[in-house]
């Protein structure tokens, strides 16, 4: 009873002013652990992000795929350098291959690598057929590989 005396109405006001704050920042550090745990708990295992990155990469090869086909001018099931050429210059199918993660600005150079790399007779250097263009923009998309690399050399 002493204390409360000696206390005036605006010292008690922001004493209980203090508890309340107090109250939130505990309770929100508590809250902060419990949503950290919680993240760490739904975090995909390393199979689930395996089966993930391999249907993002059958999804990107399925577009390439639709991609060659609108290029495929001939409906041959090849894709030949010049229809390459001729697609490249409209700016949509550019930007797709962008998108896609292959950039064809060197395509001559993208061509010379996609039939050394391939067991085409040398015959016919002007096409190759569909599949073997998808295997390699997949190939030539993302990060260069160390494996990649020595394929190349």
């Amino acid at each position: 009873q002493v204390l409360i005396r000696f206390t005036t109405p605006v010292s008690g006001v922001l004493f209980v002013l203090f508890i309340g704050f107090m109250k939130i920042c505990v309770l929100n550090v508590l809250c902060s652990i419990i949503f950290e745990k919680s993240q760490s708990v739904i975090k995909p295992d390393m199979w689930t992000q395996m089966y993930n990155e391999s249907k993002t990469q059958l999804q990107v090869a399925e577009h390439f795929r639709n991609l060659c086909n609108k290029i495929d001018t001939k409906n041959d099931g090849n894709v030949s350098v010049d229809e390459l050429f001729t697609h490249l210059q409209n700016e949509s199918v550019w930007s797709e291959f962008l998108a896609l993660g292959v950039d064809l600005r060197k395509c001559e150079d993208f061509w010379e690598l996609l039939l050394s790399s391939t067991a085409t007779s040398k015959s016919n250097l002007r096409e190759v057929d569909i599949d073997t263009f998808v295997d390699g923009c997949m190939r030539l998309k993302g990060t260069a590989t160390s494996m990649g690399m020595h394929t190349v050399l």
